[in-house]
């Protein structure tokens, strides 16, 4: 969740940085603003969001269904369309991935069970006790 708040605050300022810039600031700073936050992006995504697609479908899924999970989460993880999205939507395009990396602070506190400390055989018990959608009370 750390990591998800510092890749939405680096969408933040790079949106920030490049409307700016296309409203006649000083592009040349605004530019090494911008691809610097890029580079502190993929840092922070690296120490926390990138495992995610690898890791987390093999740990929560039942059994059997554990590589098509793995498959879905891998296909879903490359689905982008960066460069259409910044010709048409240009700065604004930036706000969408702050506003998507934004949610996942939410989604994986409510959603998501943890699985640190457990055994699979653990994860498939809790599942089995039918746990509902909202599982952030369940210890």
């Amino acid at each position: 969740m750390c990591s998800a708040f510092a890749c939405s605050m680096c969408w933040v300022v790079i949106a920030i940085a490049t409307a700016r810039s296309e409203m006649g600031g000083d592009s040349y700073k605004l530019g090494i603003v911008a691809v610097s936050f890029f580079f502190v992006f993929w840092a922070s995504f690296g120490m926390g969001v990138l495992g995610v697609p690898w890791l987390y479908p093999t740990e929560i899924n039942a059994l059997e269904m554990r590589t098509k999970g793995a498959s879905l989460a891998m296909a879903t993880n490359w689905i982008m369309a960066t460069l259409p999205g910044v010709e048409n939507l240009r700065w604004k395009f930036w706000i969408v991935w702050a506003v998507i990396c934004f949610s996942f602070i939410p989604i994986t506190y409510f959603f998501y069970p943890e699985t640190a400390n457990r055994t699979l055989e653990d994860i498939d018990r809790f599942f089995e006790t039918h746990p509902g959608i909202f599982i952030h009370r369940n210890k």
